[in-house]
C-alpha cells in the first residue's frame, strides 16, 4: 500500500499500531469493502477482530474508523508517532469504472458487453494497478 510506505518510508508497518479513518460510512459506496481491506493488511478493526494478548498488548480493536471528519477518503495514523497521511483515491483519473459497470448492467446492455464484463472489469483493475501514482493523491502530515 502505497499509504504504509508513505507513512513508514524505510520502516517495516506494524499491525495493530496504526490508525485508520475513512471519510464514508460502511454502507456508502465501497467503504465497507475497502475497510475490510484495510483491516487486513493493518490489523485495524472497529469493535471486533482481535483484542490483544492477556497482557493487554496488540489490540486491534477501536483503530477502524468510518464516518470520519477528515479532509481526505481514508487517513492513516502511526499511534506512535502521531504521524499522519491522507488519501484519496480517484481512479477516474486512469479509467472509467462507471462506463464500463454501466455497459453490462444498463437496460440497452449488448451482450457481448454483459458477457465480457468480467475480464473487463479485471483489466480495468489491473491498469489502475499499474497506474497507482495517477489514481491516488497522498499527503503526508
Amino acid at each position: 500500500m502505497e499509504a504504509l510506505k508513505a507513512l513508514y518510508q524505510d520502516s517495516i508497518p506494524q499491525r495493530g499500531k496504526i490508525k485508520v479513518e475513512l471519510k464514508k460510512e460502511p454502507t456508502d459506496d465501497n467503504a465497507g469493502v475497502l475497510g475490510c481491506v484495510i483491516s487486513t493488511i493493518t490489523g485495524a478493526t472497529s469493535d471486533f477482530g482481535f483484542g490483544g494478548i492477556p497482557t493487554g498488548k496488540f489490540n486491534r480493536r477501536e483503530l477502524l474508523f468510518f464516518g470520519a471528519d477528515i479532509e481526505s477518503d481514508v487517513a492513516f495514523t502511526d499511534i506512535e508517532s502521531g504521524k499522519k497521511v491522507f488519501v484519496n483515491y480517484t481512479p477516474k483519473k486512469v479509467v472509467n469504472p462507471m462506463a464500463i459497470l454501466k455497459s453490462a448492467i444498463s437496460k440497452d446492455a449488448k451482450e457481448e458487453d454483459i458477457k465480457s464484463f468480467p475480464k473487463r472489469f479485471q483489466d480495468m483493475v489491473k491498469t489502475i494497478f499499474e497506474n497507482v501514482d495517477k489514481a491516488i493523491e497522498i499527503k503526508v502530515k
